[in-house]
């Protein structure tokens, strides 16, 4: 009995010597747990190469994308559970690291789910553009043929949410006079994780000077110490006089409805006020004096002269005058209102009414009487003239964002608003020609003619230190 004892104890014994101790087994004794780690990998382009893991700081197991390992001997008790080498692309869903309670003498079971998707790259495409007469209104740049996006001339744009491989990246929108020195479309190769990159070299010829068709008076400035003087353009384009010649400001002309006269503002007395002058540059007479008075708008008839005049140190309004200066009479009250342009029968003039960095436009009887408030966006709207049938008043606004002030037209009664041009470049203060075939603008250093739908864009002037306030004759 004894010797039959002895061997059932060594066979108990080695029983459960042989119950623990290998990973992958169960419980290794009273007083240690095991942990079995099970990955779960869905959706598409998985992780190629599987996962590390590590338990608090353990020496790190591998793991496969779809599969369990299991860590043995763990105390009782929190361990920190850690997974590394999930791809760019895959999410591993809760927390990581995360914290897990082993019980002793038992199999604990941790699920970890990561979903994978197409990897996904981008590329920055970049433009650089030089020489002279530089596209106006940005480029358009697509890859694969998808949406486009706008792109600066001297900018870049990131399109990301691509696949890895090669695209294609095409740059559009390039004016006549300039060309693209690369590839266009170009091959672009993008690599998941990183960012290709895609530079386009444009570079851009002079346009030659066109003839406007009729004489166009401006303002105009040749350095930064010139205070500006109002020219004269001739209708072929070939003559260019300073119809001003004064040392100090001279600006915003308007023609007399017989082009016979020039009306404009000057500081030449030291106050900004409204003089005439005869087509060149005749005749100097002033018209005001005393407050500062400016933007004089002639009557179709040519019998008056709206303008903007100061009613106090931070206040102005609209007055009407005779063309010698008679006859001052009030004709808004608002503090705040500017820019008047007649209609073209002469019974309504629109203006606009500023308030802190914005501007509305309003319209009201030539008399001062039925003011009725046409714009209510935000930013900035300001008034530019009447098409010549009277069913439409131009003006230009910044109402699509940013500082880009672009021309609209709308009926008299505010409704039927139309964006006439598009693109990134401003066109401040745009003028119809006499038969409303084109409009003439100033980009800041140079006069610019073009269709009332913003094609056949060219330069009636060279480069200025500025430009600005053209005004055609009738």
């Amino acid at each position: 009995m004894r010797h039959r004892a002895a061997v059932l104890t060594s066979v108990l014994g080695a029983f459960v010597a042989g119950c623990g101790g290998e990973s992958g087994g169960g419980p290794t004794g009273p007083t240690e747990g095991n942990l079995e780690i099970i990955a779960s990998t869905t959706g598409s382009a998985l992780d190629p190469d599987g996962y590390a893991l590590w338990v608090d700081a353990g020496a790190p197991q591998p793991l496969p994308a779809n599969g369990a390992d299991t860590v043995a001997s763990l105390s009782p008790g929190s361990h920190t559970v850690s997974v590394a080498g999930v791809a760019p692309n895959c999410l591993l869903d809760g927390d990581n690291p995360r914290n897990v309670d082993i019980a002793a003498a038992s199999i604990t079971s941790l699920h970890l789910d990561i979903a994978c998707s197409e990897p996904q790259t981008s590329i920055s495409v970049g433009a650089s553009t030089t020489g002279e007469d530089l596209d106006p209104d940005g480029y358009q740049v697509a890859v694969d043929g998808g949406t486009s996006q706008a792109l600066s001339i001297n900018g870049s744009v990131l399109i990301d949410g691509l696949t890895p491989g090669d695209h294609a990246v095409a740059l559009s929108g390039v004016a006549d006079n300039c060309a693209i020195a690369e590839q266009n479309p170009r091959t672009v190769t993008a690599v998941s994780g990183r960012t290709a990159n895609a530079a386009f070299s444009v570079s851009c010829s002079p346009i030659p000077l066109a003839a406007p068709g009729w004489d166009i008076v401006f303002k105009a400035t040749v350095s930064d110490t010139d205070e500006g003087d109002v020219y004269f353009l001739s209708a072929d384009g070939t003559t260019l006089t300073n119809l001003t010649n004064d040392p100090d400001y001279d600006a915003c002309p308007a023609w007399s409805p017989d082009g016979h006269t020039i009306a404009f503002c000057s500081r030449r007395t030291g106050t900004m006020s409204v003089y005439v002058m005869n087509a060149d540059g005749s005749g100097l007479t002033q018209l005001t004096s005393g407050s500062f008075s400016t933007g004089p708008s002639w009557s179709p008839d040519g019998t008056r002269i709206a303008f903007t005049r100061a009613t106090g140190s931070a206040t102005e309004d609209i007055f009407l005058m005779n063309p010698d200066g008679s006859a001052l009479t009030q004709l808004t009250s608002s503090g705040h209102a500017g820019n008047p342009v007649w209609s073209p029968d002469g019974t309504r003039i629109a203006f606009s009414v500023a308030g802190g960095f914005a501007s509305d436009i309003y319209i009201m009887n030539a008399d001062g009487t039925d003011v009725i408030q046409l714009t209510t966006e935000a930013g900035r709207d300001a008034a530019t003239g009447w098409s010549l049938d009277g069913t439409k008043i131009y003006f230009v606004s910044d109402r699509n964002g940013g500082e880009v002030l672009l021309p609209y037209a709308m009926n008299p009664d505010g409704t039927g608003v139309t964006q006439l041009t598009f693109g990134t470049s401003s066109v401040p203060f745009p003028v119809w020609s006499p038969d409303g075939s084109k409009i003439a603008f100033s980009t800041g250093d140079r006069l610019y003619m073009m269709n009332p739908d913003g094609t056949e864009r060219v330069p009636l002037t060279a480069s200025w230190h500025s430009v600005g306030s053209p005004a055609w004759r009738p």
